[in-house]
C-alpha cells in the first residue's frame, strides 16, 4: 500500500535548490581532575613502534607528565610512577588510573587478570553458589569539576589552551582568583565574597587606626615646633 506521506530526505541529500552549509567549526578542550588538581589533557602523536597511544597531562602551574601506553604496558613520567610503581604496582600511578577510569587507556589490571586466569584458571561457580566480587584497585570515575576551586582552575586551563594573548590574560586572572579562593578557603562564591568583605573591612580599619595615630604624631610635632618658635 503506498504511503500518503512524502518520504523524508536522506541525510546525504539536499533539497532541490539548496546550497551546501559552511563547514562546522569546533573548538574543544579536555580537562581532567585528579584528587582535586586540574590537568589539561592533550593526545600526542607518537610514531614509535609498539606504542598504542600517549597523552600529555599539564597542570595549571606548568608541570607536565607524559603517559604512554605501549604493547608492554603503561608508563608515566611522574616521580611516583618512576620510583614507586614501575615494575611493582600493576595499577600504576594516579595519572594512569585516572586515564584508565575515563576510558582513555586500557586498564593494565585487565591484562594481568587475563594472564593469571590463563595460567591458573579459577573454578567456575555452580548454580546456587554465592558469588563474591573481588575488590579491585580501580579509582572512581573522575567526572567534571565539582568544587568552587576546581571550577575556577578548570576555566583557567580552558582559556590557557587558546594559545593566544587574550587567553593567557584571562587564565592569569583566574589563577589569581584561585589563589584568593585557597586563601579564604571558601566553598562557594557567596562565602568567598563575604570573607573578602570582612578582610577588606579589617584592612580599612587598620588603615584608619594607623592614619589616626600618624595624625596625632604629626599634630604633636607641630605643636612642639610652635612652642619652640614662641620661646
Amino acid at each position: 500500500m503506498p504511503s500518503l506521506h512524502a518520504p523524508y530526505p536522506r541525510l546525504h541529500e539536499r533539497p532541490d535548490g539548496g546550497s551546501p552549509r559552511p563547514s562546522a567549526r569546533c573548538s574543544a578542550r579536555l580537562s581532567l581532575f585528579i584528587n582535586g588538581s586540574a590537568y589539561q589533557v592533550r593526545p600526542l602523536v607518537v610514531e614509535e613502534p609498539g606504542v598504542v597511544r600517549a597523552f600529555r597531562l599539564r597542570k595549571f602551574d606548568g608541570t607536565e607528565y607524559d603517559v604512554v601506553q605501549a604493547e608492554t604496558g603503561i608508563a608515566c613520567e611522574c616521580p611516583d610512577f618512576v620510583f614507586h610503581r614501575a615494575g611493582i604496582d600493576p595499577g600504576g600511578c594516579k595519572h594512569v588510573k585516572a586515564l584508565v577510569s575515563c576510558g582513555l587507556m586500557e586498564s593494565p589490571l585487565d591484562e594481568q587478570y587475563e594472564a593469571e586466569e590463563i595460567a591458573h584458571p579459577r573454578p567456575r561457580p555452580l548454580p546456587g553458589d554465592a558469588v563474591q566480587v573481588p575488590a579491585t584497585d580501580r579509582v572512581a570515575a573522575n567526572g567534571q569539576p565539582t568544587t568552587f576551586l576546581e571550577i575556577v582552575e578548570h576555566e583557567a586551563l580552558g582559556f590557557r589552551a587558546w594559545g593566544t594573548p587574550v587567553g593567557g590574560f584571562l587564565a592569569n586572572q583566574l589563577d589569581r582568583v584561585a589563589q584568593l579562593i585557597r586563601w579564604t578557603g571558601a566553598e562557594s562564591p557567596e562565602v568567598h565574597e563575604d570573607r573578602m568583605e570582612v578582610h577588606d573591612r579589617e584592612f580599612r580599619d587598620r588603615l584608619f587606626d594607623q592614619g589616626y595615630q600618624d595624625g596625632l604624631e604629626a599634630g604633636r610635632r607641630e605643636a612642639e615646633a610652635w612652642g619652640l618658635r614662641e620661646r
